[in-house]
Order: structure tokens, then C-alpha cells, then sequence
């Protein structure tokens, strides 16, 4: 991924922001005003609440996903993303959990198993 200026990504942002239709972003501000009379902005949004990394992470699943709105606008929301290739790869490397075992074995006789190999182990 190219890293982008200040100025590149600002740009890149609000041509984002231009292509997402109207009515979308009618009901992203009923939303918003919604939300706004639930919160009380000293406790969210004081000063230093928010690292500059945390407000360009966001901006940056904003543009994501407009850019899937554009591209795909029959889409249906939920297929949308809201992070690039990269950090889906970590993601999805993060959560590559898959491991191999014997489905014919149960929890319980798992559990005895570890048990029987580890009974010089303290158990928790």
C-alpha cells in the first residue's frame, strides 16, 4: 500500500466523501443526532480523547468503504469492508486457529487425556 501526504489523503478522503450518495448520508446524520443526544461530549470528545493513529484509522475505513459503496452499490451493506487487503491478512493470519484433531473424541475425553499426560502438573 503507497503511503499517501497529508494533503494526498485529505483529498482522497473528501473525493470518498463526494461519492457516497445523499440519502446514505441523510441517514448517517439521523443517526449522528441520535447519538449526539445520548452522549455527553465532554466525556467523548474532550481534548486528546482521540490519537491522531486512531482519527486516520477511521478515516481510512471511511474511505474503504465508500470506495465499495461506489464500486458495488446494489452491495448490501453488510458485505462491506472496512479494512484494506493488508489488514485483512493479519487478521485473518491472527485468527488462523484451524488446528488438527480427532472429531470422534469429546471434550470430556480430551480433557482426561491431558490430564493423564500432565499428572505431575498442578491443575487450574
Amino acid at each position: 500500500m503507497a503511503k499517501l501526504t497529508d494533503e494526498e489523503f485529505e483529498a482522497a478522503v473528501q473525493d470518498a466523501l463526494d461519492s457516497i450518495p445523499d440519502e446514505f448520508l441523510d441517514e448517517l446524520d439521523n443517526v449522528a443526532f441520535m447519538l449526539a443526544d445520548e452522549l455527553d461530549e465532554e466525556d467523548y470528545f474532550g481534548d486528546g480523547l482521540y490519537t491522531e493513529g486512531l482519527m486516520r484509522g477511521l478515516a481510512r475505513s471511511i474511505v474503504i468503504a465508500a470506495e465499495g459503496m461506489t464500486a458495488a452499490p446494489d452491495r448490501p451493506i453488510r458485505g462491506l469492508s472496512l479494512l484494506d487487503a493488508e489488514r485483512l491478512a493479519v487478521l485473518d493470519g491472527f485468527n488462523a486457529t484451524d488446528n488438527p484433531y480427532d472429531a470422534a473424541q469429546t471434550i470430556v475425553s480430551l480433557f482426561r487425556k491431558a490430564a493423564k499426560e500432565h499428572a505431575d502438573r498442578a491443575a487450574v
